[in-house]
């Protein structure tokens, strides 16, 4: 194989790896605008979905504190959206949370089963301690 490559020429060669290149680039752009448009979706529903309803809000005993798309702490709460690369790898692995302050952070955080991420956890008391808690392990940025 390395032999029969030697003896191409070089022009060849080299159109073979610009090939190889271009396609590259396109599967990583076309994963990341598929991505970008998955996140601005995504953060207009979350936008236009609001606080939880109060009768959600109080149906949570201590230590439950997830359900329906939000995350409900002692001290406020979060609305989250999340994809993982089993839905799509055009996607791939990507998270969106809206604090109760109107807040935005992503990940790319794994989150193959679901929201049990968070709710197999202790509560934490607010969005700040979530972040100071999980925040590293699941790469939460703004």
């Amino acid at each position: 194989m390395v032999r029969r490559l030697a003896r191409m020429k070089p022009r060849i060669i080299i159109s073979l790896v610009l090939i190889i290149v271009s396609l590259v680039a396109a599967s990583i752009y076309s994963h990341r605008h598929a991505q970008a448009q998955w996140l601005e979706n995504e953060r207009q529903t979350l936008v236009s979905r609001g606080a939880p309803a109060a009768d959600l809000v109080h149906t949570f005993r201590p230590g439950d504190w997830a359900g329906q798309g939000y995350l409900i702490f002692s001290n406020g709460w979060a609305s989250f959206a999340f994809h993982t690369f089993h839905d799509s790898t055009k996607i791939g692995d990507v998270a969106l949370l809206r604090t109760s302050e109107g807040v935005f952070y992503v990940s790319h955080f794994h989150f193959c089963v679901g929201e049990t991420e968070f709710t197999s956890q202790p509560q934490p008391r607010d969005v700040s301690q979530l972040l100071e808690i999980y925040g590293a392990k699941q790469g939460w940025t703004k």
